[in-house]
């Protein structure tokens, strides 16, 4: 088995080999018609040449697109062209390879630019300012391509596509369980700022009786093991979902307070981030007894715990609406961190379904995240069984 140079087995941004004419239709694609999971693009969307045969990047059917540009190279935007014509026209920000069909299988080849060490070895090699860095074209050129006969270049492929389409159908399952309970929310309550259902108006002060927040202690050293306790930081809870591995150590003497701890059934408030970032919310699903609150995220306090509808007060606080809110009555002179009040928040009035209307809601999204939880799990276990086909693939075990 040989270890060759991309650039000697395909061609890195080549020009195509005739120029359609004007009124020719090309098929037009754009960062978004990346399918990353499927590692293939959209069939594009057609336009005459004439249209986009200035400023844009030239390619054929069954061509390799490569994001180059920061974070979308990072992030796996790579795929293969699936076009309704010849010639596709797309963004500047790819570049493009064609293998030799006689020496790489372009699967095989697709595989390989998305494995996680090329993408480490592409975002190492990177050149221009922060926000707008880019993969030089050399670096594909000089990549090393460990190449086994064309056979088993396609039963790799042919494992890896079926690993990787394992994998996509499972995040799929998990996204469609997120877009039923958006769904559920919005059929069952409508548009709370607005109240278009015509609820009863009361203040979020009619739910909530405060917030507590935690201390920001940190360790000197980010890599220090010393201390049992982790602090929180706030892209915990940025995503909308609560993620424990967002935490930085505390100093190892630190001795926290019993209301710092993070417990199962917190609802959690960024009360300081950007504009776009301040009010996200998430919801503890499991105890964390090394988990602390830091002082930009706060826990919601309930006015009558009993009555306590977590699920329903987290939809609430994640609807775009509310969230624009939150950024409306943010203030702070610097536009990369805002703050808001308890007072703010509280002082919010929105439309209030009845109690019972609340927990029926409580019970359904509960059981949708169970299931949700039992498919997310499943589909960590396939993104660690991709990356091992991966590794294993490109160093010659397969």
């Amino acid at each position: 088995m040989n270890d060759v140079h991309l650039g000697d087995i395909a061609q890195i941004n080549p020009r195509p080999a005739t120029r359609p004419g004007s009124d020719d239709v090309v098929s037009f694609l754009g960062m978004a018609d990346i399918d990353q999971d499927r590692g293939t693009t959209t069939t594009g969307h057609p336009r005459r040449y004439e249209e986009v045969s200035q400023g844009y990047t030239p390619f054929e059917d069954g061509d390799l697109l490569v994001a180059k540009i920061t974070p979308c190279f990072e992030n796996g935007k790579i795929a293969q062209a699936r076009l309704d014509y010849p010639l596709g026209m797309g963004s500047t920000e790819f570049h493009i390879v064609r293998p030799d069909p006689s020496l790489l299988n372009a699967r095989y080849a697709l595989h390989l630019l998305r494995s996680p060490e090329v993408r480490l070895a592409g975002e190492r090699r990177m050149t221009g300012s922060a926000g707008q860095k880019r993969v030089p074209a050399n670096f594909l050129q000089g990549l090393s391509v460990r190449l086994p006969t064309m056979d088993r270049q396609r039963r790799i492929a042919d494992v890896l596509d079926r690993a990787a389409g394992l994998r996509a159908k499972r995040h799929r399952s998990v996204s469609s369980l997120d877009t039923l309970r958006w769904s559920l929310f919005r059929s069952s309550f409508g548009d709370l700022l607005s109240n278009d259902r015509s609820w009863t108006t009361a203040p979020l002060s009619e739910l909530i009786a405060g917030f507590e927040s935690g201390k920001n202690v940190v360790a000197k050293d980010s890599g220090d093991s010393s201390s049992r306790y982790r602090v929180l930081k706030i892209s915990a809870v940025t995503s909308l979902r609560f993620r424990p591995e967002e935490s930085k150590p505390a100093p190892a003497d630190h001795q926290p307070a019993s209301h710092h701890f993070i417990r199962a059934g917190d609802l959690l408030f960024s009360r300081a981030n950007t504009t776009d970032l301040i009010g996200a919310t998430a919801l503890v699903q499991t105890n964390h007894d090394n988990l602390l609150l830091p002082d930009k995220l706060w826990r919601l306090v309930w006015r009558e715990p009993d009555e306590a509808t977590p699920y329903f007060v987290r939809q609430l606080f994640q609807q775009p609406a509310f969230r624009r809110e939150i950024g409306r009555r943010a203030s702070g002179s610097s536009g990369s961190m805002q703050n808001i009040s308890q007072a703010k928040v509280l002082n919010i009035s929105v439309g209030l379904p009845p109690l019972a209307l609340r927990q029926v809601f409580d019970e359904k999204v509960s059981q949708l995240e169970h299931s949700r939880t039992r498919l997310a799990r499943h589909a960590a276990g396939l993104d660690v069984l991709v990356a091992g086909l991966h590794h294993r693939a490109f160093r010659g075990e397969m």
